[in-house]
């Protein structure tokens, strides 16, 4: 495994779930390149571990390598307890959910469960099926936790569906957040939506607690409580707080009573509530909200002032894809307002500017920055003009930018991207590498690696990647090929 977790790290996709062997994937083709590979699984990348030297080897068929990474953790949930907080610990693993053997299993292992479930601390940890056995497959055993970790795949465990159990020992776990009258205790993050406006920043206001949507009460509503529901969704400034179910009534639950903010807070799970449990309300007093963040004739409009902070707040987050290109890490840039997703405009598009998308989408250092629609037109509306990043921001909505209002563009403009997180050359991909002479590789030589795939690089429980390759090594870089993923590994000349 200490292999595998190196490969995984190096590919960014999480720890190693399993490593096997035996041409688990189907047998590659070619030459087996390297051999003895002898990782202590601290290293960032595979170039250094010690190895038998490239194409040294003393293999045979079906010996071929492989790994199955996690970027994605798998699933957790407690069932058959009074709510998400409280149950018989199942956990979904290569698309399958089962239960956990309750061998070694304590509150330890209970904390971990009660934390990567966000209901705080674990009370207890029942053994023997205290909550009804379950069925089907038995996923994990002898699960042993130090406590701290943030999920239970990073527990000790043996080995996937491998048991000496019966259903009867079926681990179980209660958490603190099952046994709190109130489901959202003053303080803890409370999930906001705005519901029925002209927008995502005007509307009903609508919380989730506990997985389940309600309304809020508008006792005593007012400006100091709307400020804190736009801050939160990053949507400006609080221009009125209605009550009486200005958007209509809602249904279900109404969750939240009598909140009273001070203004200061950051989101609205801050400020003083009353729940759910002690309201006397009806829906014809749900609170609404409107902010600056949208546009409202009877507030603003583009026209009456400058309209990139309707859409799109300086350094608010902007979520962004990249289209049409040989997969996630090259194509044109697209970025998502407001529930639309739209174009931005290549005016003063750069190499610096698609550093901060590649960063962002953690595909790797930026290798070329294509403008005039590289990677065809895109349609609908442009949504980001003159974008200027120093390099360093964390994501494109930190830089400066001219929103969608001003700008003077068209498709034929669209601005593109291309990652190191592709094999491909920045002018066109290519459905073969050339061939490159072979030559020694020292170890420790530097080597990074990426994968180009129709799908994200993260091995998904539900898909079965490939294993085998074919690679072409020189002294500073060589594709690794496979039917249908390539790696390029590039090498340090030192």
């Amino acid at each position: 495994m200490n292999e595998g977790d190196v490969v995984c790290r190096q590919l960014s996709c999480g720890r190693a779930l399993a490593a096997p062997v035996e041409a688990q994937f189907g047998e590659g083709k070619g030459e087996f390149l390297l051999d003895d590979m002898d990782c202590t699984g601290r290293e960032s990348f595979l170039g250094q571990c010690p190895h038998a030297g490239w194409s040294l080897h003393n293999c045979g068929p079906g010996e071929d390598a492989s790994v199955i990474c996690a970027e994605d953790w798998p699933a957790l949930r407690l069932v058959n307890g009074t709510g998400r907080c409280s149950g018989r610990v199942e956990v979904s693993y290569q698309g399958t959910w089962g239960s956990v053997c309750d061998d070694g299993w304590g509150l330890k292992e209970a904390h971990v469960v009660c934390r990567q479930l966000g209901c705080g601390p674990a009370v207890s940890a029942p053994l023997g099926s205290h909550f009804g056995p379950g069925f089907g497959k038995i996923v994990l055993d002898n699960v042993r936790c130090s406590g701290e970790e943030s999920r239970l795949a990073l527990c000790a465990h043996d080995s996937w569906f491998t048991h000496n159990c019966n259903h009867e020992e079926d681990a179980g776990a209660i958490c603190l957040g099952s046994l709190t009258a109130d489901p959202s205790p003053p303080g803890a993050w409370v999930e906001v939506r705005l519901l029925n406006g002209t927008g995502r920043c005007s509307g009903r206001v609508e919380v989730l607690v506990q997985g389940t949507w309600g309304t809020v009460c508008d006792d005593p509503w007012d400006l100091a409580e709307a400020a804190i529901v736009c801050h939160q969704l990053q949507c400006g400034q609080a221009v009125a707080a209605p009550t009486g179910a200005h958007f209509e009534a809602g249904s279900g639950k109404i969750l939240m009573d009598d909140i009273q903010c001070t203004g200061s807070e950051s989101h609205l799970g801050q400020c003083v509530h009353g729940g759910q449990a002690r309201h006397n309300c009806g829906h014809m007093e749900d609170a609404g909200v409107i902010c600056t963040g949208f546009d409202d004739p009877s507030a603003s409009t583009p026209e009456s002032e400058d309209a990139s902070s309707v859409y799109t707040l300086a350094g608010a987050w902007v979520e962004v894809r990249l289209l049409n290109g040989t997969g996630r890490c090259s194509g044109r840039v697209e970025v998502l307002v407001q529930g639309t997703w739209g174009t931005v405009c290549d005016d003063l598009w750069g190499l610096a500017e698609a550093a901060v998308v590649c960063r962002q989408l953690q595909c790797g250092q930026a290798v070329a920055a294509p403008t005039g629609a590289h990677f065809g037109t895109g349609f609908g509306k442009i949504l980001l003009d003159d974008v200027q990043c120093v390099g360093s921001e964390s994501h494109l909505g930190q830089c400066v930018h001219g929103g969608q209002a001003g700008h003077n563009c068209g498709h034929l403009e669209d601005a593109s991207v291309i990652c190191a997180g592709q094999a491909l050359s920045a002018t066109a991909p290519t459905t073969e590498p050339a061939k490159l002479s072979p030559a020694p590789t020292p170890t420790g030589g530097g080597l990074s690696a990426t994968i180009a795939t129709t799908e994200p690089a993260a091995l998904q429980s539900t898909h079965t990647p490939p294993a085998a390759y074919k690679c072409y090594p020189s002294p500073t870089y060589g594709f690794i090929q496979s039917d249908t993923e390539k790696i390029i590994f590039l090498a340090s000349p030192n």
